[in-house]
């Protein structure tokens, strides 16, 4: 427990500490959505920001609050993910692709830490954008992360988004659980909204859920 709580002391210094971001590397990024379905309601906190000399760090929380509260996740009514990880960019890797080599630690409300390292693969193609983050924690398990967006401008200041993350975790046992969240809308500036879904599959066998609403989200 104590380690948990040093390890989301540890990310929150991360979201709000200053990054310096060097003219020629990566800017400051961040992004805050908010997905509200028929069962739950996420809040998901990016932040990128550059180190300098092809460094990076990147800092994700995703907090989930079921509608139920007490009575579908036992003693709380609210789970949460925490992402910190350090990445280099290869300098042989010229745009528009890119490759980067990733160390990371995990933190998941009630589960402890999880290091992991891998490496993530990236392109941007005009209106087009995709990555896919391959990494392997301490349990053993593998976790494949991949992200697809597609944004054409349809005005000055306003976008058609499309999005989709797909995030598969396995381990010794086989498939794990894997989610595929998907978001339709338009973005106005640095605003977007629309309608969103999440699909949810556990186990072997599949188990399948769902969760379906709309989302806002703005970025920095």
């Amino acid at each position: 427990m104590k380690q948990s709580l040093i390890a989301l002391a540890a990310a929150l210094y991360l979201v709000f500490a200053p990054v310096k971001a060097d003219a020629d590397d990566t800017p400051v990024k961040a992004s805050m959505e908010l997905m509200a379905g028929q069962d739950s309601a996420i809040l998901d906190i990016k932040l990128l920001g550059s180190l300098g000399s092809g460094f990076a760090v990147f800092n994700r929380n995703r907090i989930t609050a079921l509608y139920g509260g007490a009575e579908n996740l036992g003693e709380v009514g609210a789970s949460s993910f925490h992402v910190v990880n350090f990445r280099y960019a290869l300098p042989w890797v010229k745009r528009p692709h890119s490759l980067e080599a990733l160390a990371e630690v995990d933190v998941i409300a009630g589960k402890g830490i999880d290091p992991r390292f891998g490496v993530q693969y990236g392109v941007t193609l005009g209106d087009v954008s995709l990555s896919q983050i391959v990494s392997l924690g301490s349990a053993p398990d593998g976790l494949l992360i991949t992200n697809v967006g597609y944004a054409p401008e349809v005005a000055q200041d306003v976008r058609v988004v499309g999005r989709l993350e797909n995030v598969t975790s396995v381990s010794g046992d086989g498939h794990t659980s894997s989610t595929q969240r998907v978001r339709l809308g338009v973005a106005l500036g640095q605003y977007e909204l629309g309608v969103a879904g999440d699909l949810i599959e556990k186990g072997n066998e599949g188990n399948f859920g769902y969760n379906a609403g709309g989302f806002v989200s703005v970025k920095f």
